[in-house]
């Protein structure tokens, strides 16, 4: 072989190392950007004393993430399990609550915010409490720390009381690339719904209104007596065969602009959650005992 040719296959190689490389780059820079945009806000983490030592709580067991609904809102539930040290009564009004998410071997801040929450162990035993974190915030696998702290007395002043790491999975979702929690409710409907034979209930635009208001208009047709006003309704989501309630119970309830009551048409419009016209999808909104009204979000 000729020093030509060892010349190539070098220059080969080095072409071939940087293509990886560059590639390399690029998928890392995609991803770090991904995980930026996935969270409310991303920061150093700031280093915190520790607190008194009769605040100081070691972990005590599992973590486990769910989710609270209602009153128009959405938030996970973090329930972390915690030992104080010594039994007694602990209350943690108000204080500070800190996310954070591990991305290129360091921390980085996601979420900051407040909670009241109470640790009571009759025996200095661990004990469970129920933190609430924006919905949407474990969109993204890997490793999570959460650290809960404690407002001193002087302004400004706060100190670490609490710090747990755990490992959050990607929760499956409507479509791909989207957690169910993207909706304010992602539950299986349930329970025999009542239909009436003299509405017609059928669906038209979406649009925003002056509010803000994601609303869904739609044409009510009686074709039968006086029927009751529209008022108690959900709004459900049809994934791989099921059908999945994705509205707050009673949260938007009376929300809508007009209703069909004599007999006759009427054109009426009701909200419902922003996410839905965000997603393509087959819906429907159910009022109850007056029927379904199905719509496709394209």
């Amino acid at each position: 072989m000729d020093q030509k040719e060892k010349r190539r296959e070098l220059l080969t190689f080095i072409g071939a190392i940087l293509i990886i490389a560059v590639s390399a780059f690029v998928l890392a820079l995609k991803d770090y950007r991904s995980a930026r945009s996935s969270f409310p806000m991303w920061k150093e983490p700031e280093e915190l004393p520790p607190a008194r030592e009769e605040w100081l709580m070691e972990p005590g067991g599992s973590v486990d993430i769910g989710h609270f609904s209602g009153e128009g809102l959405a938030w996970h539930r973090l329930k972390v399990s915690m030992k104080p040290p010594r039994e007694g009564i602990y209350d943690f009004c108000n204080d500070p609550v800190i996310l954070d998410y591990a991305w290129g071997g360091r921390w980085h801040t996601v979420y900051e915010g407040k909670d009241c929450y109470t640790v009571s162990s009759r025996d200095g035993g661990a004990v469970s409490v129920d933190l609430r974190l924006p919905s949407g915030i474990f969109r993204r696998d890997g490793r999570y720390r959460v650290r809960l702290c404690k407002t001193g007395r002087e302004e400004n002043s706060v100190f670490q009381a609490f710090s747990r790491e755990f490992t959050a999975k990607h929760w499956s979702g409507p479509v791909e690339g989207m957690e169910f929690n993207d909706y304010p409710v992602w539950e299986k409907a349930g329970g025999e719904d009542i239909k009436s034979e003299s509405l017609t209930l059928t669906a038209g635009n979406i649009l925003v209104d002056e509010q803000g208001r994601t609303l869904l208009e739609y044409r009510a047709v009686n074709r039968g007596e006086r029927c009751g006003c529209l008022y108690d309704y959900r709004v459900d989501r049809l994934w791989q065969g099921s059908w999945y309630t994705v509205s707050p119970e009673r949260a938007i309830r009376g929300t809508y602009l007009g209703y069909s009551m004599e007999p006759g048409e009427q054109t009426c419009a009701v909200e419902i959650p922003e996410k839905v016209a965000e997603h393509p999808g087959e819906y429907r909104v159910y009022w109850n005992e007056a029927g379904y009204c199905e719509f496709t979000v394209g």
